[in-house]
């Protein structure tokens, strides 16, 4: 376990490298202002108790997208499950800690509670056939292969985690928050690029292509999550002040997804670069003074990905 620890923290550390020093930089201050949130006391969601939750629906979000699984049912084979627990258990420490400062023992015995299953459910997505119907397929354009593939890779989870926010929405107003969990799940819809040929099939330059692309992504996925928020504006019209925010920062998240692709676009190629960025802004999301990240970033990114692009069109 030692040495799956070191090879962990060895990832960790060549992704920040990777990503560069203002990756580093917003992750710190990102971690800083979590920390600061939970212990100090606050009647604004998301309370400490529902951090933990959050927490947990991170590792199951992270747990049901991994690519390891089948190497560690070799060198575990019988232990692998008990290893996953471990490695979650360690590497949250960091963000469960506070929580012992602030005394939440409820916290911390909901987040084990859910990362114990998610490790006996032991969703796996990224194992078996590519070719399975995607069980939505009518509900997205039959050109959106964005979608349409990244469905067959995550589509139990995402359908999981959206029945649980419109769930949830019966409970507190604050589950709202759980779609920021669905739209992470997205950033898995944007790491294959599609060939050269498929850019410029349509489009003649780097920047109508990113608009076009924008355009057509952010339309499939307002039509998408359409249905939870309306759900939770009926439920509790006079909080349109906490949907209105986050609403903005999750698609700006979504946003980044396609533009981190983008940026670094090589044809036909599984990217990972600059991974960082966005997975940080996942935990960004919920602490109200770190929405403009995001936002800075949409426009950083928007301008990487014209110029990155822009070989490929000859312009």
């Amino acid at each position: 376990m030692k040495n799956l620890l070191q090879i962990r923290f060895l990832q960790i550390y060549r992704e920040l490298r990777k990503a560069g020093l203002w990756a580093v930089l917003v992750s710190l201050i990102i971690y800083a202002s979590i920390i600061i949130r939970i212990t100090k006391s606050s009647v604004l969601p998301p309370s400490p108790n529902e951090f933990a939750l959050i927490f947990g629906m991170l590792v199951f979000s992270i747990h049901s997208i991994r690519k390891d699984k089948r190497i560690l049912s070799v060198i575990f084979p019988e232990k692998q499950k008990f290893y996953y627990f471990l490695e979650y258990v360690v590497w949250s420490l960091p963000l469960i800690i506070p929580l012992l400062v602030h005394v939440d023992f409820i916290g911390i015995f909901l987040f084990y509670i859910c990362c114990l299953l998610t490790v006996i459910l032991d969703i796996s997505i990224n194992i078996g056939d590519k070719r399975k119907q995607v069980l939505l397929n009518y509900l997205f354009e039959k050109d959106n292969f964005e979608w349409l593939s990244g469905m067959r890779k995550v589509q139990y989870p995402i359908i999981i985690l959206y029945i649980f926010c419109l769930a949830i929405s019966y409970w507190h107003f604050a589950g709202f928050i759980c779609l920021g969990v669905v739209t992470f799940m997205f950033l898995h819809f944007y790491d294959e690029c599609e060939s050269s040929k498929v850019l410029t099939l349509i489009n003649e330059t780097s920047t109508s292509f990113i608009n076009e692309k924008l355009k057509k992504q952010v339309v499939q996925y307002l039509k998408f999550i359409a249905p939870i928020l309306l759900v939770y504006i009926f439920h509790y019209p006079d909080k349109w002040i906490f949907y209105l925010p986050l609403t903005i920062v999750y698609l700006a998240n979504y946003i980044l997804y396609i533009l981190n692709k983008y940026k670094s676009y090589e044809p036909n190629q599984t990217l990972r670069a600059n991974l960082v960025y966005v997975v940080i802004t996942f935990l960004g999301m919920f602490i109200p003074y770190l929405f403009p990240i995001s936002l800075i970033l949409v426009f950083i990114f928007y301008s990487k990905a014209i110029q990155n692009l822009k070989p490929y069109f000859h312009a």
